[in-house]
């Protein structure tokens, strides 16, 4: 999608769902996750019901994954990468313990009686 796509679906999003924009608005848009109970304090099924509706009608998850030069792998490599940790993994495995080497002046070590 061009930058002009997402800004028209974008724009469709927060005109059928005010809800969201006004949550926004109010500075509550802070946190990465939220509950839907706080963006929808009444009817939260039926408004998430309804957002998905929207979803599956507008086509926006049936859209390509769109390479932007990012680090994040896809979900499938990273269900495989977690999969070989645990079944690897040894059950006796610890990290190593940090050693600190100091120095000390030779005076340091002697005590004065």
């Amino acid at each position: 999608m061009t930058y002009e796509a997402v800004s028209i679906v974008f724009l469709e999003y927060m005109d059928a769902f005010p809800e969201v924009k006004s949550f926004y608005k109010r500075g509550a848009g802070s946190k990465d996750n939220y509950n839907a109970s706080e963006i929808f304090p009444s009817n939260t099924k039926e408004n998430v019901k309804s957002i998905l509706k929207w979803i599956d009608d507008s086509g926006v998850k049936d859209l390509a994954r769109v390479s932007m030069n990012s680090n994040i792998l896809d979900d499938d490599d990273v269900h495989d990468v977690w999969t070989h940790v645990l079944e690897n993994k040894s059950p006796d495995y610890t990290l190593p313990k940090k050693t600190a080497v100091l120095s000390l002046k030779p005076n340091s070590l002697y005590k004065v009686k």
